[in-house]
């Protein structure tokens, strides 16, 4: 009876150890990902390296530093006190006035190209890496309740990029091009919605946990799967489960991230750069997130040769005995 009762609580013993330590491993994959990816600064600038990259958000970067720069030198102003020294009456009925619409759409065609070769250019790489790092490490800042800076966490989790040093270069060049008024140009806070998110607002309670157990929790999980299997009567067998269980667990985690994107991109709503700039993202980590769930899969591989590995030698141990105890009993967890 005690025998019975023993290898009952070992068996017991080795399902929780086997359920446990496979449900945690897709956890203990994402925390691991959110530490090295979202909450180190350097990592997130290397995964939104290539953001800029992308043509459609380059391309809505340029109408978005074209309109700030076009509002601070006044432009339509500038046009004004142009038609006004050429003789011009403003009341749009001289041939002088006529040339306003195009004297207006040349000046913006100027900001236009300029802000295209700069946003081209590898000094705006050298900004935008820059600016990256900055507002991580000012979101990370608030996050742990120590301040953001210029950036602020709204109450609808929006977070903005301050692109102030690439008008900055723009405003050399306009200089350089003979538009001396661009000097006046102050020092702007051109600030763009770099991404939305309710989830970012709870994220700051949940930041701490992630943080501490982010560490640690891989090596718990490893633990408690070789603990499984160092119980086991069958190896092979417990080896196999975790395998299978590791498996479909990863897979279902993928497709919940892959949903979870297709869900938040179709939801945007907002200006055109907030949208393209918060695709790109979403499209970045979320591809950067399915690369780290793919470990899940390398695990399940690794337990499967183990599997196979230690029903190998299980046979080989069998044949090497001598027994007359009839037919093998059917291998059990425990």
């Amino acid at each position: 009876m005690a025998d019975g009762h023993h290898h009952r609580g070992r068996s017991a013993a080795v399902v929780a150890l086997l359920l446990i330590g496979a449900l945690l491993t897709p956890v203990a994959l994402l925390a691991h990902w959110a530490r090295d990816t979202i909450t180190s600064t350097d990592g997130y600038v290397a995964a939104v390296d290539d953001l800029a990259a992308d043509p459609a958000v380059r391309s809505a970067l340029v109408d978005h530093l074209t309109t700030v720069t076009l509002e601070q030198i006044d432009a339509d102003a500038l046009v004004s006190s142009a038609l006004a020294a050429l003789g011009g009456s403003g009341d749009g009925d001289s041939r002088v006035d006529a040339l306003g619409v195009p004297l207006r759409f040349a000046m913006e065609s100027l900001v236009r190209d300029i802000i295209t070769r700069v946003v081209d250019s590898d000094a705006f790489r050298t900004v935008w890496i820059q600016a990256n790092r900055s507002a991580h490490t000012t979101v990370v800042a608030l996050l742990t309740h120590d301040g953001g800076g210029k950036l602020s966490l709204s109450a609808d989790g929006q977070v903005t990029l301050n692109l102030g040093p690439v008008v900055d270069l723009a405003r050399a060049e306009l200089v350089a091009r003979g538009v001396t008024l661009a000097a006046s140009i102050p020092q702007v806070d051109a600030s763009v919605p770099l991404f939305s998110s309710q989830e970012l607002v709870k994220a700051r309670a949940y930041y701490a946990v992630l943080d501490a157990v982010a560490g640690w929790l891989p090596w718990a999980v490893a633990l408690l799967l070789l603990a499984a299997v160092a119980l086991a009567r069958s190896r092979a067998v417990v080896l196999a489960w975790e395998a299978g269980i590791i498996v479909v667990l990863t897979a279902l985690a993928s497709l919940a991230v892959v949903v979870v994107r297709a869900s938040y991109i179709g939801s945007l709503t907002g200006s055109r750069l907030r949208t393209e700039l918060t695709v790109s993202v979403a499209n970045i980590l979320g591809d950067s997130v399915l690369g780290a769930l793919r470990v899940g899969y390398t695990v399940g591989v690794v337990l499967v040769v183990g599997a196979v590995g230690a029903w190998l030698v299980s046979r080989r141990r069998k044949r090497a005995t001598v027994t007359t105890a009839g037919p093998e009993p059917r291998p059990a967890l425990g």
